[in-house]
């Protein structure tokens, strides 16, 4: 074993130097390692050389990084690292202890490492600060999904997660029915997971980063309803159902801005809806939207409040707008009681059914009623909050027969 030698003093020509020890790692044995120094102090008295001396040694060590008790303990644990690893009996477990023990000896600060399941959760707490309700609901199913995939696996170290597991539970979430896009949404989410674990220092790339996103060809647009199945739906639904779809045909808004719609955001004197949609809120960018005759009457209709940030709708929305009875799924079900085809199907490469006709359908006949009264389209787009062309394209089917129509007529219905 190798030993730190006390300081001596050699004179040499009426000068005394130094000559020292100073560790240099571990040996190929497992053991401390040390290289012999020797400096001049520059000093013929011994006491005056003696001190140049300490001076001399404290500074070399520092410089070795053995020079006070903290590195002296860092080298204490990296010896029994070597002893361990030369006699076959360094265990993974070890070692990593060994390394939050050398960490923690440096900087005063504890190592963390993170499970998948553990580094999630604390991903969440994070994300939770910033993120709306909705969006840590994805996240939320995003992740769940994943780490029902891993199963076990979820429980062993974050670093564990390659880039090969992350196609695989992109190959299970395909195969389990979902479009590409649905799959190409999850992997982004899960994406995020690990891209805060980079910047946290605790992976040195993100496994989600080079996996290729899948083709989206397989999945369905949303196609808007015809007028004959606008009709069906006013005349069939009833009390807030009948308002709330509405409320989507004739201003356009998604479900969520719909149904979480407040009193303070119906001017109904100056007959104008004002909010800013949710899925644009970043951009803090309020439309405007006239309240069309129709709807005036219908939102009339409903129980008043003095309470400007009651919601509209009372019932409608204390519930959730995903899963088995959340609101989506709930307005396929009543539409198709009143008897319109949503156009269910399998998509292409998909294992469950999709529908071609939703409450979104309402955003669509909504565009694609103003196009085909020739409501301009900058006009379109300002009143559903769009600033793509190419987005706003998707919401718009021409018909060619009607594109002579007047700016300001949208169809009417018997409500």
């Amino acid at each position: 074993m190798g030993s730190m030698r006390k300081l001596a003093l050699v004179k040499r020509r009426k000068i005394f130097h130094a000559k020292f020890d100073i560790p240099v790692g571990v040996d190929l044995d497992g053991n401390a390692a040390f290289r012999q120094v020797m400096r001049s102090t520059g000093s013929g008295d011994r006491i005056e050389a003696t001190r140049k001396a300490d001076e001399l040694r404290t500074a070399m060590l520092d410089e070795a990084g053995a020079g006070d008790k903290k590195n002296a303990e860092i080298l204490r644990v990296l010896r029994q690292a070597g002893e361990a690893a030369m006699e076959g009996r360094l265990s993974e477990p070890e070692a990593r202890l060994m390394l939050r023990d050398m960490f923690e000896i440096a900087t005063g600060a504890r190592l963390k490492f993170f499970t998948v399941r553990e580094w999630i959760s604390e991903w969440k707490i994070r994300k939770a600060v910033t993120a709306k309700p909705t969006t840590m609901l994805r996240y939320n199913f995003a992740t769940k999904l994943f780490m029902e995939f891993l199963g076990c696996r979820a429980d062993e170290r974050l670093e564990n997660v390659n880039p090969e597991l992350v196609r695989a539970f992109q190959r299970h979430a395909k195969a389990g029915g979902r479009t590409g896009k649905t799959v190409n949404g999850y992997l982004k989410d899960v994406g995020s997971v690990f891209s805060l674990a980079v910047k946290d220092g605790l992976l040195l790339a993100n496994p989600v980063a080079g996996v290729v996103a899948l083709p989206e060809t397989d999945s369905l647009e949303r196609e808007p309803f015809t007028r004959d199945e606008l009709t069906a739906i006013f005349s069939g639904l009833t009390g807030e159902w009948k308002a709330l779809a509405a409320l989507g045909f004739f201003t356009g808004l998604r479900i969520g801005d719909a149904v979480k719609l407040r009193w303070s955001n119906v001017d109904l004197a100056e007959g104008i809806i004002r909010i800013m949609p949710e899925k644009t809120s970043a951009k803090k960018k309020v439309i405007e939207i006239p309240i069309f005759p129709e709807l005036k009457d219908i939102l009339l209709a409903l129980p008043s409040s003095d309470e400007g940030e009651d919601y509209v709708f009372r019932k409608l929305a204390k519930t959730s707008i995903a899963g088995r009875a959340g609101l989506s799924v709930t307005f396929g079900t009543l539409i198709e009681e009143i008897g319109i085809d949503r156009g269910t199907r399998k998509a292409e490469g998909a294992g469950r059914a999709v529908s071609e006709k939703s409450f979104h359908s309402l955003r669509h006949s909504f565009v694609s009623s103003l196009a085909n009264a020739d409501v301009p389209e900058e006009l379109r787009m300002k009143l559903v909050g769009q600033s793509s062309r190419d987005v706003h394209q998707l919401y718009t089917t021409t018909e060619t027969e009607t594109l002579r129509r007047a700016v300001d007529k949208l169809p009417r219905f018997t409500v």
